[in-house]
């Protein structure tokens, strides 16, 4: 061929001689010109990057966390749990210094949180929240013959970028840590 790259209509012939499976016998409606070749390569590029974005954006988009407490604390009624010790925080959505999660995007999130009441007739009552809406509860009570009841609840919710999760008091409460006492959460799916 003098110049395929300028254009023009150029036939292929398929040998007899391939195997059946491999390639298909060309005829005249098969034959394609370079011009045509060109136009899907172009369109194929751009669904190839296209589909890398998505790639890279589901990627950036890992958001999990897991914190838990390192001592017992005692909250009043309304007061937001603070889980200081961070084991990890992918997308960086919790904040160790208000205990509340913030999501980063909009999509379907999962949390739990579990806990145990310390000894001696405590109450541990706490609810995983969004501005005032309870998505799940967990209580249990203390007394002087065991450690405490464990408790844990789990919930989705889908969020929108920016809202707001924690987990919240709702109960005079004392929770004991003995590293029993966890608020996690992640992205589920993603809506971007």
């Amino acid at each position: 061929l003098p110049n395929p790259v300028e254009g023009g209509s150029y036939s292929c012939i398929v040998p007899m001689s391939t195997s059946s499976d491999s390639c298909v016998q060309q005829t005249k409606k098969d034959s394609m010109s370079v011009d045509d070749v060109q136009v899907r390569l172009t369109l194929l590029e751009a669904e190839n990057v296209r589909l890398r974005d998505i790639v890279n954006r589901t990627k950036s988009q890992h958001v999990n966390f897991n914190t838990k407490l390192t001592s017992s604390i005692s909250k009043s009624t309304g007061q937001i749990l603070v889980f200081n010790k961070v084991l990890e925080n992918r997308g960086n959505g919790y904040s160790a210094s208000t205990g509340q999660f913030t999501a980063p995007y909009d999509g379907v999130y999962v949390f739990a949180f579990s806990t145990s009441s310390k000894l001696s007739s405590y109450w541990s009552w706490a609810d995983i929240t969004t501005d005032d809406t309870v998505l799940c509860r967990v209580n249990g009570y203390g007394s002087s013959d065991n450690y405490g009841e464990m408790g844990s609840c789990q919930t989705n919710v889908h969020l929108s970028a920016g809202k707001k999760v924690w987990v919240v008091s709702t109960y005079n409460t004392c929770i004991y840590d003995r590293d029993s006492t966890n608020f996690s959460g992640f992205l589920l799916s993603s809506e971007t």
